[in-house]
């Protein structure tokens, strides 16, 4: 008996999707606590933590660079002349200005952990030098590496969180979008 793998069909990852509702949820308490002044504490350590597995899981299914990536970026650019409170440039550019060097990086896989190393001894040494009020760069880019190195099986613990969640992971860009015009609203 043989198996052939060139009828693959690829589906969709309930865990990738229920991971990144996760995050969506994470990062909309964490902007409502910014604009409504919440708890401090929360907004430091909880809800931080939907932009380090929005950038692991976006290096992780990065496959190859399309106008659509492009569009991200520029939304990226124009989001915070709409929206003043969000982190200029925003993380949507670089994610969009990754892509291409993540698409190359998994070429050589080797150069993956090597920029992972790179960006953990420059932060760990103070070097980061801020963009704007964004987040740094490097760090994002290393997330996205270390979200490329690591195997889909890794990811299957998503999928003990509640469907519904995922519902919402699967339009994360539509969610995030909508979410920071409805808080400039609520603000205005």
């Amino acid at each position: 008996m043989t198996t052939t793998l060139c009828n693959t069909v690829k589906t969709r990852s309930k865990a990738l999707d229920n991971l990144r509702g996760l995050a969506i949820f994470l990062m909309i308490f964490d902007h409502v606590l910014l604009v409504f002044h919440g708890p401090f504490v929360i907004r430091h350590t909880l809800t931080r933590a939907a932009m380090p597995l929005f950038f692991v899981i976006g290096g992780h299914l990065i496959k190859q660079v399309s106008w659509r990536i492009a569009g991200i970026g520029v939304v990226g650019i124009l989001i915070p002349i709409a929206i003043p409170f969000i982190d200029n440039p925003n993380v949507l550019f670089w994610y969009a200005a990754f892509a291409g060097p993540i698409v190359l990086a998994k070429r050589y896989p080797i150069s993956l952990p090597i920029i992972v190393a790179v960006a953990l001894t420059v932060a760990a040494n103070g070097y980061v030098k801020l963009v704007g009020n964004s987040y740094d760069p490097l760090s994002l880019f290393s997330l996205m590496c270390l979200g490329a190195m690591i195997p889909r099986a890794y990811f299957s613990f998503g999928t003990c969180i509640p469907g519904w969640i995922g519902t919402v992971g699967r339009f994360p860009l539509r969610a995030y979008v909508l979410h920071l015009f409805l808080l400039e609203a609520l603000i205005r």
